[in-house]
C-alpha cells in the first residue's frame, strides 16, 4: 500500500472514530503529496470538507467543498454538500444552485430532492417546494425528515388539515422525535391564532 493509500485509510478510521483533527490532518497531507492525481486531490477535499460541514464550520465546508467540486464537477454528491453548506450560511442562490446541480446529474437520490424542496420551498417557490418534497418521499416513504420539511411548507400556505395530516405522517415513522411534536404543535397554534382573528 502506498504512501497516499494509507493515508486515506487513517484518514477514513480517524473519522470513524470522531477523531476529526487527526482525519484532517491525514487529507491534509494527501493533498500536499498528489498534485499529479485529480482524483486523489477532489476525494480529500470532499473529506475535509463534509467533516467541516459536519462540525458546522461553514466557511471553511464552503471553501474545502468549493474546491472539490472544481476538480470534480461531475460529482452530484459534492454539489449536493455545497449546497447544504450555502444553506446554512443564508446563502440561497448559491444553495439553489448547486442542488439543482445535484439533482441534474443524479436524480435518483431522495436526499437531494429534499434539500432543493426544502430550500426552493421555504425561500422561494412554496408549490415547487412541495413539489420536490413529495418526490423525495415518493423515492423513500420511511423518510420522516421530507414529511417534516412538507408539513412546514402546507403550514406556509395555511393549509392546516393537510399540514397535520403530514406532519402526522412523521410521527408515524419516529414517535420518540420530539421535533415532530414541536412542528405539531406550531401547527395547531397558528390554525387556532389565524381562525381567532379571522
Amino acid at each position: 500500500m502506498d504512501e497516499i493509500s494509507k493515508l486515506f485509510e487513517i484518514a477514513e478510521n480517524s473519522t470513524k472514530i470522531g477523531a476529526f483533527s487527526d482525519a484532517i490532518s491525514a487529507y491534509s497531507k494527501i493533498i500536499m503529496l498528489s498534485e499529479k492525481s485529480d482524483k486523489a486531490q477532489h476525494l480529500a477535499y470532499w473529506g475535509i470538507g463534509e467533516l467541516y460541514l459536519n462540525s458546522n464550520e461553514i466557511n471553511e465546508a464552503i471553501s474545502y467543498l468549493s474546491k472539490a467540486v472544481e476538480l470534480a464537477p461531475e460529482q452530484a454528491h459534492y454539489h449536493y454538500l455545497l449546497g447544504c453548506a450555502y444553506t446554512y450560511d443564508d446563502n440561497i442562490t448559491n444553495a439553489i444552485i448547486h442542488l439543482e446541480k445535484a439533482v441534474k446529474l443524479d436524480d435518483s437520490v431522495w436526499q437531494f430532492w429534499n434539500q432543493l424542496g426544502w430550500v426552493v420551498g421555504y425561500n422561494k417557490d412554496v408549490k415547487k417546494g412541495i413539489e420536490f418534497l413529495k418526490k423525495s418521499i415518493s423515492m423513500n416513504s420511511d423518510n420522516a425528515k421530507s414529511y417534516r420539511d412538507l408539513s412546514i411548507l402546507y403550514l406556509k400556505e395555511q393549509d392546516w388539515k393537510t399540514a397535520l395530516l403530514v406532519i402526522d405522517e412523521a410521527i408515524k415513522l419516529e414517535p420518540y422525535d420530539e421535533e415532530n411534536y414541536q412542528i405539531k404543535s406550531q401547527i395547531e397554534n397558528f390554525k387556532l391564532q389565524f381562525t381567532k382573528f379571522r
